[in-house]
């Protein structure tokens, strides 16, 4: 049987991603088992899907005893930001529960796979607004999801002494070809398609227009776990990297861009209120760890990152 690898939320935004970057750096000799409640057509080529549920217990044990993968990506979770009680409830029962479920699973079934747990740049909040904030940053996570992110990081890393291996990556935000409506990116993207005709003379609202942020292009995201999982080797458990380009971009400049890349030059900018991660004004990452060790540096800008966003866009529509 040959070698395999678990990417859990495989049919997710990143997931399909990475799986395209392990199939083509890894070859064709490596199993990947893609797990997610969504369907095999929302995963990529060469991918088997299992419907599994992080937070099942049984479910995890039985997939993980079958495979006894030699490495675990471990995105599923629930982005919600809403802070409503439910909400939260099921972001901490998820992101908090079902990773700390992953974790005991391994080390009962698979003690010596290693595990990268990607966790969140937000889990950092405001603890250096004026900064590349790097890995030794104090957490201050803002809202239940960045609670919940290093929540399980605090958990995991508890289970390092029984012998687990992790690495905990801190992506910063990132976009692309792909990304659900839901996220800033995509959801500008479409609005400026929708109202092309009205925009022309008029003006665009957008959330937090002056606020800064660190985007990456989700490809490089992708390229950034395949690299940590090459050099596995080189860390110790319980490691954490910023996955970041440590260049900060305004929201607005974004928004701009799309706007001139659309023919929309005379559309104006009108900033409204702070976005669900409240008053974070900036965050902007030091990359400096992941280069020196891993050997990753983005290849993509934010620019690119847009641009390939809009072309995926628009051929979604023809």
């Amino acid at each position: 049987m040959p070698d395999a690898v678990v990417i859990t939320g495989a049919a997710g935004f990143v997931g399909r991603h990475l799986a395209s970057a392990l199939r083509q750096t890894l070859g064709p000799d490596i199993a990947i088992y893609g797990w997610s409640l969504g369907r095999r057509d929302e995963l990529g080529e060469g991918v088997e899907l299992r419907q599994v549920d992080i937070t099942e217990a049984g479910a995890v044990d039985a997939e993980l005893a079958r495979v006894k993968p030699v490495a675990i990506f471990h995105l599923a979770g629930s982005a919600r930001s809403s802070q409503g009680a439910d909400e939260v409830i099921d972001v901490w029962r998820t992101n908090l529960g079902g990773t700390a479920n992953l974790g005991r699973s391994i080390l009962a079934n698979c003690p010596k796979a290693w595990l990268l747990n990607v966790s969140s740049g937000l889990i950092y909040g405001n603890s250096a607004p004026d900064a590349y904030v790097g890995e030794e940053g104090s957490p201050a996570p803002i809202g239940a999801y960045a609670a919940a992110k290093y929540g399980a990081e605090v958990v995991l890393n508890m289970m390092c002494a029984a012998g687990l291996q992790v690495v905990h990556a801190r992506p910063f935000n990132h976009s692309g070809p792909g990304q659900s409506e839901s996220f800033f990116l995509p959801a500008l993207i479409s609005r400026v398609l929708n109202l092309r005709n009205e925009l022309e003379a008029g003006a665009l609202p957008v959330r937090s227009a002056d606020h800064q942020r660190d985007f990456l292009h989700v490809e490089d995201v992708a390229a950034c776990y395949v690299a940590l999982f090459l050099a596995r080797e080189k860390m110790a458990s319980g490691s954490v990297f910023n996955v970041c380009s440590g260049q900060p971009v305004r929201v607005g400049e974004i928004a701009r861009f799309v706007l001139d890349t659309c023919g929309l030059e005379t559309c104006a900018i009108v900033s409204e209120g702070s976005a669900a991660d409240t008053d974070l004004k900036r965050l902007v990452g030091d990359g400096t760890k992941v280069a020196q060790i891993v050997g990753w540096r983005p290849k993509r800008t934010w620019r690119d990152m847009a641009l390939d966003a809009l072309a995926w866009e628009r051929n979604r529509r023809v």
